[in-house]
């Protein structure tokens, strides 16, 4: 994907920064409800496990997936700002590169 958004402008490449973000977002809310359908019924049944409790294991998989839609809505509130205000979302990758 790198390869191809390469040939695009900054501008065209902030936008499908924004594209890609709303579809990962999508994916992590649903990834969201099915954990906590798994949370539901993994809370409601008995386990024996000692060391981590049961509800710690079943709520890791939607902790993560939201942790992950926040980065990716958060970028994208940055780069929509950057657009709003007429300018191009600096790049990273090209901040670190020398000369």
């Amino acid at each position: 994907m790198d390869v191809l958004s390469q040939r695009f402008s900054l501008r065209a490449r902030a936008y499908l920064d924004m594209i890609i973000a709303a579809f990962v977002i999508a994916l992590c809310i649903a990834l969201i409800v099915r954990g906590l359908d798994v949370y539901q019924v993994v809370t409601s049944t008995e386990s024996d496990t000692p060391v981590v409790p049961t509800w710690v294991r079943a709520a890791t998989f939607p902790t993560a997936a939201g942790l992950i839609a926040l980065h990716y809505f958060l970028h994208s509130i940055v780069a929509v700002a950057y657009l709003v205000a007429g300018r191009v979302p600096p790049r990273p990758e090209e901040e670190a590169m020398p000369g």
